[in-house]
């Protein structure tokens, strides 16, 4: 994929502190790129919320190896909330149709600690 004649490309965060690697990734998405990262999915928070209607954390037990797409972030309480597409899928559904998967929020120092074994992220340019 091309986005001004740039190519997706590779970051190396070896070395990155938690809030470097947040910062970093905050200012890709800004820059309108997406970021692909492979983490240790095990040590992500569980949704620990009654209703299964929302979109924090991830919505199943089981951790691994496992790919997540970064597509935007929120800042709450001065704490950063990736937005995630995290394609685990298990064919969980919301009320209304769509998979859990889909427009999640991870805790960004979360996301950060969770990837430290995989010093690469896949930054996607897009329009």
């Amino acid at each position: 994929m091309q986005r001004n004649g740039v190519d997706a490309y590779y970051w190396n965060f070896d070395g990155a502190t938690t809030e470097g690697f947040i910062n970093k990734v905050r200012q890709l998405i800004e820059q309108n790129n997406l970021c692909i990262v492979c983490l240790n999915s095990a040590n992500l928070s569980v949704q620990t919320a009654v209703s299964k209607e929302y979109h924090t954390h991830k919505y199943y037990s089981d951790g691994s190896g496992h790919f997540l797409l970064i597509k935007g972030y929120r800042v709450v309480n001065g704490k950063t909330w990736f937005e995630i597409h995290d394609p685990w899928g298990l064919d969980k559904k919301y009320s209304d149709g769509t998979y859990c998967g889909a427009n999640r929020y991870y805790a960004g120092e979360e996301v950060a600690t969770c990837i430290k074994w995989n010093i690469w992220t896949v930054v996607v340019p897009y329009s």
